[in-house]
């Protein structure tokens, strides 16, 4: 996450200009409440604290799990409409939102936006549900999730009954990025995010946890977990990208390697794309590791790609992931 306390580096940075130099555009940094939004021409007017920011008609407004134009996202079809678990109309207004752009004089103008109902995060042991009778239960019936007593209700799913285009639930999955079951057992580590409800109930989107039943156990996985780029330039690009991998039993992908590649119509990086090694996690067998650099000019000198898929052999096909890339452009 950005954090505004940069904004005191760049302050001592223009201390060395003489006065003139306000008059350029400068680097525009802020966290803080989103309060209103209004259209302004083509665009928007969005209030984030005491600041007033003009966001492009297509900028994308991205939240945790999506992302959509500010068009719509501003628009009168999701503006004011409640998450699941709210009401009053209020959509996303009174949650935090990170913008990034530039500033040139009064005028602000976003380049990034990036919001949240409510940063709300749970880390600690499942426990039992209160409601459910676990020594004669109905059949058909399973308890609810419950982490260190609060009651946890995930957030459907994009294309599940319910679900928000704004603000889907995510799979639950392990640290390595794998989808498990949503049957987690009694004193299993979770880690959840999302928001408070006004039932008191945590409506998440991600639930994390250490334990817990593949829900793909049977064939080899490959996942993404971190992929990052800075891009200097469009001939100088630093690239990152790491994640994990399963076969079916423990130690089951030797000498297994993974391929890193640009997805579909996203820039290369390489003529060729490069494979990277998969190394045992030490702590869990059953799972591998894999870290992927790359320093340097890219191919055709298109700068950072904005995605990228990682791929490793699975009999006669392959299994792959694709990732978003995490793009800073100096």
């Amino acid at each position: 996450m950005h954090t505004v306390a940069s904004a005191f580096a760049i302050g001592v940075a223009l201390s060395a200009f003489s006065g003139s130099a306000f008059a350029q555009a400068l680097t525009f940094e802020v966290e803080g409440k989103m309060v209103s939004a209004q259209p302004n021409g083509s665009g928007f007017v969005v209030e984030v604290m005491g600041t007033k920011i003009n966001v492009a008609s297509d900028l994308k407004i991205t939240t945790p799990t999506a992302s959509m134009p500010a068009s719509e996202f501003f628009g009168p079809d999701y503006k004011y409409r409640d998450l699941p678990g709210t009401s009053g109309g209020k959509g996303f207004f009174g949650g935090t939102a990170i913008v990034l752009g530039t500033q040139d004089g009064d005028t602000i103008d976003a380049e990034s936006f990036f919001t949240d109902y409510h940063e709300n995060v749970v880390l600690g042991g499942v426990t039992r549900d209160p409601n459910f009778n676990y020594d004669a239960p109905v059949p058909g019936t399973k308890p609810e999730l419950y982490v260190s007593g609060m009651k946890i209700l995930p957030l459907p799913q994009a294309g599940q009954d319910g679900a928000d285009p704004r603000y889907p639930g995510l799979p639950f999955q392990n640290e390595y990025g794998f989808k498990l079951e949503k049957d987690l057992p009694v004193g299993a580590l979770a880690a959840v995010e999302g928001y408070l409800d006004e039932g008191g109930a945590m409506r998440a989107f991600l639930v994390e946890s250490d334990q817990g039943i593949l829900v793909n156990s049977e064939t080899r996985e490959v996942s993404v977990l971190r992929a990052q780029c800075r891009q200097r330039s469009l001939t100088n690009i630093e690239l990152s990208v790491s994640g994990a991998a399963h076969g079916v039993t423990p130690n089951g992908l030797p000498n297994t390697r993974a391929t890193i590649a640009p997805d579909t119509n996203q820039p290369a990086w390489t003529a060729t794309a490069p494979t990277v090694a998969l190394t045992v996690d030490g702590e869990n067998p059953m799972y591998y590791l894999y870290s992927y650099s790359f320093k340097g000019t890219p191919s055709g000198r298109r700068g950072c790609p904005a995605m990228v898929k990682v791929s490793i052999p699975n009999g006669t096909t392959t299994a792959f992931a694709v990732g978003e890339v995490d793009v800073r452009i100096d």
